[in-house]
């Protein structure tokens, strides 16, 4: 494991697994990108884009400005997570498929969360 691996799983686990015990069986092995071997659920990248909120500007920009996400994508695994800012509110949104989809599909599902949010 290099030394960034080991920093990342280190700070997560010292910030998430004191609090909540469903951290301690976490696993980071690429901190920057998607992984076969990274053990996160959806609840606990939820939690990371909690508390990364103040940086999310440093992710991509989609959606005219209204979303900042990061992507990732592995043979039969996609996934999208980061931020929708509508109004004076601002969403979490993690989607990781664990199936092979179809291209386009990330951002359609996204483009159908940002009418659902619009429209309530």
């Amino acid at each position: 494991m290099r030394s960034s691996q080991k920093w990342v799983e280190k700070r997560l686990l010292e910030s998430y697994a004191v609090e909540d015990p469903s951290w301690h069986n976490v696993v980071v092995e690429e901190g920057a990108g998607l992984s076969r071997n990274n053990r996160l659920s959806t609840r606990q990248l939820s939690q990371v884009l909690y508390d990364f909120l103040p940086y999310q500007y440093l992710l991509e920009s989609y959606e005219n400005g209204v979303v900042r996400a990061k992507t990732g994508t592995l043979n039969g695994v996609q996934t999208f997570a980061g931020y929708i800012a509508l109004a004076e509110d601002t969403f979490y949104f993690v989607f990781l498929f664990n199936d092979p989809v179809a291209y386009g599909y990330r951002k359609a599902v996204l483009q159908q969360l940002l009418k659902d949010l619009k429209s309530h």
